[in-house]
């Protein structure tokens, strides 16, 4: 099935044009997308490691749940449904309690080399609860590995306080598509490349979080 992106303004705003995945990547078009950072309340914070199958970011380390909204979808429907479409979790179910980021963050990963031009206007969110990477089903062509960090430890990373850490705990597909255990250090050349310190930021963030605070204008 052919995968259709609504075209935007880098506002995000509605051009009412749609066009194939493949030529949104090719000629650079805005589309939006979402983000859901996954965040426990023992201080901790999952991400995912991208396939090494996909077009853009290959193996470097992403947010917890991330995908593109189907055109007209809003910003809640396109998490939800990603988030049971990659890691296996119905957010309609499952007890935690999600927080939206105010605005939107502008985001472009360019790839001349593969004729792949990809900016997207993401939507934000975090959701707080006591899930735990062993119970998440994650689809194998889109994620590689899910980790699980200790939230000060990624702000220190980004702040250049560590130039190396550890995850707490770590699950892979192995060559039998099995799930294992994975531990290993991490550089921030290791994760998606950022203008904006993006996942210092996010660590930051889910820090307030976890002290109370509720209200944030934006990433």
């Amino acid at each position: 099935m052919t995968e259709l992106f609504e075209i935007t303004d880098h506002f995000g705003r509605s051009t009412g044009k749609k066009k194939k995945r493949e030529e949104v990547h090719r000629d650079g078009d805005w589309h939006r997308s979402s983000h859901m950072h996954l965040i426990h309340p023992n201080h901790r914070i999952i991400f995912q490691q991208r396939s090494d199958k996909k077009d853009v970011c290959p193996g470097l380390v992403d947010v917890a749940v991330g995908g593109h909204h189907s055109p007209g979808e809003p910003a809640r429907d396109a998490i939800q449904r990603e988030a049971l479409e990659e890691i296996g979790i119905d957010m309609n179910h499952y007890p935690g309690e999600l927080i939206p980021i105010r605005g939107y963050r502008i985001a472009a990963h360019e790839f001349p080399d593969k004729n792949i031009f990809d900016h997207e206007v993401q939507d934000v969110s975090f959701f707080l609860s006591d899930i735990r990477i062993e119970q998440l089903v994650l689809q194998q062509e889109e994620i590689f590995a899910i980790m699980e960090f200790y939230i000060q430890d990624i702000l220190d990373l980004f702040s250049d306080q560590q130039k190396q850490i550890r995850n707490l705990s770590g699950l892979a597909f192995d060559q039998n598509s099995r799930m294992v255990s994975y531990i290993k250090p991490w550089k921030k050349k290791d994760f998606i490349a950022t203008a904006d310190l993006y996942f210092g930021k996010a660590a930051f963030i889910a820090q307030r979080i976890l002290r109370g605070e509720r209200n944030f204008p934006g990433i």
